[in-house]
């Protein structure tokens, strides 16, 4: 796809208001075989992820897409992701995460959001707090089986198998 195949197409400016990112955190992940970031969202802040060398697997929402050298990611603010490296070709891979800098930042909550994105959205904002099903269930209003069901169905563990995996 060229530009010029869409001159009428124009899309919103990134920053309002002569805003500009704020670098809130740079990475750099080498040789390590069993290296994976579960999925995670990041409520502020947009992810920049360039690939230098070998290979792995990035998922976004429930989509799984291969990853090798020269690729660049971008993650949005809000969506939920993972990456996890190639055992035998282990990822060589950049993380820059920036955030827009204004006074009061509005949490982006996607209207199209499940269920399920938004059990993992209150766990990735409550890691640091013991989650039980019985916490999930009280908060979201819903029975604890029925929430373990749905966020199984979407990331194939139990929501406290997440927790467990995210807070290490």
């Amino acid at each position: 796809m060229f530009l010029e195949e869409y001159p009428q197409q124009t899309k919103p400016p990134v920053f309002e208001n002569d805003q500009y990112a704020k670098i809130t955190r740079l990475s750099h992940t080498y040789n390590n075989p069993n290296w994976s970031y579960q999925y995670h969202l990041h409520k502020n802040e947009t992810e920049v992820i360039y690939i230098a060398g070998s290979k792995g697997t990035f998922s976004i929402n429930t989509n799984f897409y291969h990853v090798s050298k020269g690729d660049i990611l971008i993650v949005e603010k809000g969506t939920i992701h993972s990456l996890i490296s190639d055992k035998d070709a282990p990822l060589d891979c950049w993380t820059c995460a920036a955030y827009e800098s204004r006074d009061s930042y509005a949490i982006d909550r996607r209207k199209d959001s499940s269920f399920a994105q938004n059990i993992l959205i209150y766990i990735n904002e409550n890691y640091n707090k013991k989650i039980t099903l019985k916490l999930l269930s009280e908060h979201f209003h819903i029975s604890a089986d029925y929430i373990s069901h749905e966020f199984r169905k979407i990331y194939v563990i139990s929501p406290l198998e997440f927790r467990e995996k995210y807070k290490k």
